[in-house]
């Protein structure tokens, strides 16, 4: 069955696909790291919870967590016990409310963190 092809005794298959929706989640590029841009906000709101715990970045181990406050908003974290990257993006048509004072909202989507932050929080809503 085609459909199944990627979950069969295959690894790079099984490999891509879960290599595919961790990049959703978490992309790291070369200036900055993307969260969330492939993952439809209505997902989120569905899931209520959504988390990574220690996933293996540049910057050492990462948790991410996304909870739903209500039918169109989230929580954001990001933790870690070494720094989190200095720059994050989080896509435009999302809401973004900072939540901690570590970071400076930059344009574009973009937010730059303080030196050796360990941990940040966003609230994120549909932009409507």
């Amino acid at each position: 069955d085609p459909a199944f092809a990627p979950w069969q005794p295959n690894g790079s298959g099984n490999g891509g696909i879960i290599d595919m929706v961790l990049s959703s989640l978490y992309f790291e590029g070369d200036s900055a790291v993307t969260l969330l841009g492939a993952v439809p906000f209505e997902w989120l709101i569905q899931n209520k919870h959504t988390s990574l715990k220690n996933l293996y970045t540049l910057t050492g181990k990462v948790n991410m967590e996304i909870s739903a406050i209500n039918n169109s908003t989230c929580t954001l974290k990001l933790s870690s016990e070494n720094p989190l990257p200095e720059k994050i993006r989080i896509p435009e048509y999302l809401r973004v409310k900072v939540e901690s004072s570590a970071v400076k909202r930059l344009r574009n989507g973009y937010f730059m963190l303080k030196s050796n932050t360990k941990e940040v929080s966003f609230k994120l809503s549909m932009d409507k």
